[in-house]
């Protein structure tokens, strides 16, 4: 009986359903919740996340064509510690993709593709500003003064 009425569920679903490309069905018995760690004043258009060390980082897409970089704290807590302006008044494209060593990002829009490093340690040129950045990629070494 459980089987028949899972199936007849299904079948029920329309094209607009929320899931993935294939339009698999997303459910449960019990509803999530939860509250946004950091917002935004443009429409998003593309996520992808990763981690380094004990940090997670996400870089979001806008609609207005700029990759911003996030780091999370917490499950309540995020950070925005950079946003490049990819191709501007032209939204991100959802696909993005990390290259194999998680080093680079590629990031489309409608006329362009762009390789982005995750990380740009180099531009910091002091401690103070290479902490300050709150980069989780980046951490400054006194004796190599870098």
């Amino acid at each position: 009986m459980c089987a028949f009425l899972l199936l007849q569920k299904l079948q029920t679903i329309a094209e607009d359903f929320c899931g993935l490309d294939v339009n698999t069905p997303l459910g449960g018995e019990q509803p999530m919740s939860a509250l946004p760690v950091l917002l935004f004043n443009t429409r998003l258009t593309a996520v992808a996340a990763t981690s380094t060390g004990d940090f997670t980082v996400v870089f979001i897409g806008t609609a207005t064509g700029h990759l911003k970089k996030v780091v999370v704290e917490s499950s309540s807590s995020a950070l925005e510690y950079g946003d490049i302006a990819v191709e501007e008044n032209s939204p991100v494209n959802a696909d993005l993709r990390f290259d194999s060593q998680l080093m680079h990002l590629y990031v489309m829009t409608e006329k362009k593709v762009s390789k982005v490093k995750v990380q740009e340690c180099r531009v910091y040129r002091n401690c103070l500003e290479c902490l300050g950045a709150k980069d989780p990629y980046c951490g400054w070494c006194s004796l190599e003064n870098k």
